[in-house]
């Protein structure tokens, strides 16, 4: 017979996170430590709580009216996140988290929780790629691509580039079932080099 209360999973890169001031709107969490891998994605622990790096603003209207944003910082995390049922397992000794542990945002009270754990790798595996990417092509070119106004008629001539990097784009989205458009989506990209530890990006859905 079935029952009984699941054991917490172990959050790694690409964890969805809600607020309870969010209104249902999530976000994915960032890990720049590899040191300890659970399923090849990068485990998470207390100390991965930095705003607009670990973690971004979850872009909607907080409960009370207040826009979580980027542009009103109203987002105010507390200094690490909170384990209730206690955590032994630590990477270079700080505390994992699991999907029971929460992070306050000081600024409403609201606690931000995981939805799942990210284990799946779906959406950890497409922030690495998309950290490979800019790592391989640079920040700047992609923003570049991204402009609608630009042309890659240049006397640089970016066009062999350009090619090079959307013909690497397209295969690693399809050998990993991810959708390419995702990689023109301001939310995942937003974060990257807001540190310059920074391995990966975090996303917003």
């Amino acid at each position: 017979m079935g029952g009984g209360v699941k054991d917490p999973e172990t959050l790694v890169l690409g964890a969805e996170l809600y607020c309870e001031g969010s209104q249902g709107y999530s976000i994915y969490l960032l890990v720049a430590d590899q040191s300890i891998k659970i399923n090849n994605m990068p485990v998470a622990c207390v100390k991965d709580c930095v705003k607009n790096f670990h973690i971004s603003p979850f872009g909607v209207a907080c409960m009370g009216g207040e826009m979580c944003n980027e542009e009103q910082d109203i987002m105010v995390l507390a200094d690490e996140w909170e384990n209730p049922g206690g955590q032994d397992a630590d990477i270079n000794g700080n505390k994992e988290i699991t999907t029971d542990s929460f992070l306050l945002c000081k600024a409403k009270g609201y606690k931000i929780h995981p939805k799942n754990s990210g284990q799946d790798g779906h959406i950890g595996s497409q922030l690495m790629i998309l950290a490979e990417l800019y790592a391989e092509f640079g920040k700047e070119f992609i923003d570049f691509l991204m402009d609608p106004y630009s042309s890659i008629y240049t006397p640089d001539d970016l066009s062999s580039k350009a090619l090079a990097f959307l013909d690497k784009a397209m295969k690693e989205f399809d050998n990993n079932s991810i959708s390419l458009m995702s990689l023109y989506d301001k939310g995942p990209l937003g974060a990257w080099d807001k540190s310059p530890t920074a391995k990966h990006h975090t996303g917003r859905t």
